[in-house]
């Protein structure tokens, strides 16, 4: 079995919508466990946290004390669950996940795997940060794995630039790890909120294995409408933006995201803006 792990700031209105596309779109045993490590600015955003505990009461919800204490309490609560993927509350899982715990295990019993990302694969071209560029693309080689209709892509990410997305496997925007490699590097680093921690853990690298797995198409996508903390200054609602104020408006108004009206049909990039309505 895996855990989910997923981080969330005054964003409960997004964070329905990717509890929603959970629920749609991965294999029902894949996780075991959904944590939802969450903190508030205010009132009204806590009363939006209120609302979307009471849609999803199978979830566990932690508000943040300590940043990194929190997360290491969760994954030595489940060391014996063996993987973990990390999300943050702007992401979407937008097409189907066949991917099972035997499969995973299957994945995993490769030791020089390091991770299996949900957010790669051959359609992602583009790099969105610092700007819209053509991103690297590795050499890929297939893997077999049974249960799963197609051929999963595997590459090197130790020979990708480690600012481009093939080469950026310590990722928190839907990646599965080891319980006991990302353990390992966390109880190393300090960090203070997700944004540091990635930061962080990209200067452990050496720790973990160097092959990346992926789907054919990727799975999830990370829509940066807004921003919710300043200590890395990405670019944000450009194209499309939403302010977390008026999506918790929205929500508190008894109104979500719909998910079945949001167009994924050119995903590009493993951050891209994308036109949302209400439901």
């Amino acid at each position: 079995m895996a855990i989910a792990i997923i981080f969330s700031k005054d964003r409960a209105c997004q964070l329905h919508l990717l509890l929603e596309s959970m629920w749609e779109y991965t294999h029902q045993d894949l996780f075991e466990y959904i944590y939802v490590i969450y903190k508030t600015s205010n009132r009204d955003y806590e009363l939006g946290y209120r609302e979307v505990k009471q849609c999803y009461d199978y979830v566990t919800f932690l508000p943040e004390i300590d940043f990194k204490t929190d997360i290491l309490n969760i994954l030595n609560k489940n060391k014996e669950e063996n993987h973990v993927c990390f999300f943050t509350d702007d992401d979407i899982i937008y097409q189907s996940i066949d991917l099972t715990p035997e499969s995973l295990n299957y994945i995993f019993e490769v030791d020089t795997v390091g991770l299996f990302s949900l957010r790669l694969g051959r359609n992602i071209i583009m790099q969105d940060i610092p700007t819209n560029m053509i991103t690297h693309i590795p050499e890929f080689k297939n893997m077999s794995v049974s249960g799963i209709e197609e051929y999963l892509l595997c590459w090197n990410w130790n020979n990708c630039p480690h600012h481009l997305d093939y080469g950026y496997p310590l990722s928190v925007d839907g990646h599965f790890f080891r319980i006991s490699d990302i353990t390992t590097i966390i109880k190393s680093i300090g960090c203070e909120n997700p944004n540091y921690m990635e930061g962080q853990m990209c200067h452990k690298l050496s720790m973990l294995p160097p092959l990346g797995v992926s789907y054919q198409h990727s799975k999830v996508v990370n829509l940066p409408i807004n921003r919710v903390q300043e200590v890395f200054t990405n670019r944000f609602g450009n194209t499309f933006p939403r302010t977390q104020q008026e999506l918790n408006q929205e929500y508190l108004s008894g109104k979500t995201i719909d998910l079945d009206k949001i167009d994924f049909s050119n995903i590009y990039c493993s951050h891209q803006e994308l036109p949302m309505g209400f439901k």
